[in-house]
């Protein structure tokens, strides 16, 4: 993955965390999660990764693909909500989107 090969060697430091979920969101392959347990899932994998308090202000840049961005966006505003996840949304100084359906998803079966 270009992410984990190339990023290093320009930014020292840099911890790579990928987050994988089905990604079939229709027809009899779809997955049965619900974007509410995408989102509960990414925000409890960041939190446990994210744990001391030197982690928890550690900055957070974002990229996402089409219905990751998605994810991305709704966990972010998840977490606004929620005091035990907020320090996700401060760590929060970037986000980066490719192909992100922000005016929604016109799907075909």
């Amino acid at each position: 993955m270009w992410l984990q090969d190339f990023l290093p060697q320009d930014i020292k430091n840099i911890r790579i965390m990928t987050y994988g979920y089905n990604t079939n969101l229709f027809g009899t392959n779809a997955g049965h999660y619900k974007i509410l347990d995408h989102q509960r899932d990414l925000i409890e994998q960041l939190d446990s990764a994210r744990s001391s308090p030197e982690e928890k202000i550690r900055p957070i840049i974002f990229l996402g693909h089409s219905f990751g961005g998605i994810l991305i966006l709704s966990t972010l505003l998840q977490s606004r909500n929620q005091s035990l996840y907020k320090h996700v949304l401060e760590a929060t100084c970037g986000l980066v989107f490719f192909g992100v359906p922000h005016h929604g998803l016109h799907a075909t079966e």
